[in-house]
């Protein structure tokens, strides 16, 4: 999957430019030592620099015959035997399978990465590019919604290796 759209990385980068030239602004107006204004523009540099690495990394969907796997901040590590149903849901917009309530993530437009709470109350972890159709994992601890934008890759993948495939 890919981080959000170039249009989101934009707004952001642009807006934490804002941040540390507020920041910057505020430690040289402030009264005090060259030292203090120094380490204040520091830590705005360091805070802007790692917010410019989460946003900007990539995360890398592999399925294969052992199972699901994500990198990034928070991976995925699912085995097929954990797994026990795999569904397609083809109308997400509308389905009980929606993520409606983030709980820990990000959400802007049709990108969601993290846990969300379900419309019909189940908590769960979600991938999300897309808002049409998604490959839902349902394990004993927790329901996975993977929406990349090649769905098709997805789909294809999750009917070769799991046994059933992913049923509608």
């Amino acid at each position: 999957m890919n981080s959000p759209e170039v249009g989101l990385r934009v707004s952001l980068g642009l807006g934490l430019i804002a941040l540390i030239i507020v920041a910057v602004a505020a430690a040289l107006l402030r009264k005090g030592s060259t030292r203090r204004k120094v380490i204040s523009v520091a830590i705005a540099a360091v805070v802007g620099a790692a917010l410019l690495v989460v946003v900007y990394r990539p995360v890398t969907l592999t399925v294969d015959s052992q199972g699901v796997r994500t990198n990034g901040l928070s991976p995925i590590e699912l085995t097929w035997s954990q797994v026990s149903h795999a569904y397609l849901e083809t109308n997400l917009r509308t389905s009980e399978y929606r993520p409606t309530v983030r709980t820990r993530g990000v959400a802007v437009g049709d990108y969601h990465s993290g846990r969300f709470v379900l419309s019909n109350g189940t908590p769960a972890r979600v991938m999300m590019e897309r808002t049409d159709v998604a490959v839902i994992l349902f394990t004993d601890g927790l329901t996975y919604l993977l929406a990349p934008e090649n769905i098709d890759g997805l789909i294809e993948a999750v009917d070769r290796y799991y046994p059933g495939g992913a049923t509608q």
